[in-house]
């Protein structure tokens, strides 16, 4: 009886788990300019089905702008934007011309930078709800106008409401609830 050779098959890689390999591959060297040859080496990427896979995935990526193609089959990942999403709460110092937003935790490393029009008759120690309107390439903070005004630093109310707008939870009622409240 002859011995049959059994080819061992490995597991087939989908188009999905090659991807999330690749950017796993990048993100672990952000600052890394790789070329297509380094990558097919070092991801152990040696048929030609994986290769070709992995050019379509390379291509799409850098569509998607998670990659940027810097130089002929060389890539590298592509920096993160300064987003920052959120509800910044914080106590207002008040000049002359301008304000700053304080902001206690400092998720945002920057005070809000507030015009005089966009104050909203604050006060210097107010607690205030700001929203950030836009952050200019080479300004060192945010330019930002006052939503609401919750009370001075130190009042209970004050301080509870900013607790909830911090959180994103309702801080006050409308005001046909309000009104129906104080008919009970």
């Amino acid at each position: 009886m002859s011995k049959k050779k059994e080819k061992k098959a490995g597991k087939r890689m989908s188009k999905k788990d090659l991807a999330a390999l690749v950017v796993d591959f990048f993100q672990s060297r952000p600052l890394d300019v790789i070329s297509m040859k380094q990558l097919f080496e070092q991801m152990r990427l040696t048929t030609h089905p994986l290769k070709m896979l992995c050019i379509d995935i390379l291509s799409e990526l850098t569509d998607e702008n998670v990659l940027t193609c810097v130089g002929r089959h060389e890539y590298k990942l592509t920096p993160p934007e300064r987003i920052t999403e959120g509800t910044f709460v914080g106590t207002l110092e008040v000049g002359k011309n301008y304000a700053f937003l304080i902001t206690p935790d400092r998720r945002l490393s920057n005070d809000i930078f507030i015009p005089r029009e966009k104050l909203k008759n604050g006060q210097t120690g107010d607690k205030a709800v700001v929203k950030i309107l836009e952050w200019p390439e080479r300004a060192k903070n945010p330019i930002g106008q006052v939503i609401d005004i919750l009370g001075r630093t130190g009042d209970n109310n004050a301080e509870m409401h900013a607790i909830l707008a911090e959180y994103g939870l309702p801080y006050s009622y409308p005001a046909p609830v309000t009104s129906a409240a104080d008919r009970i």
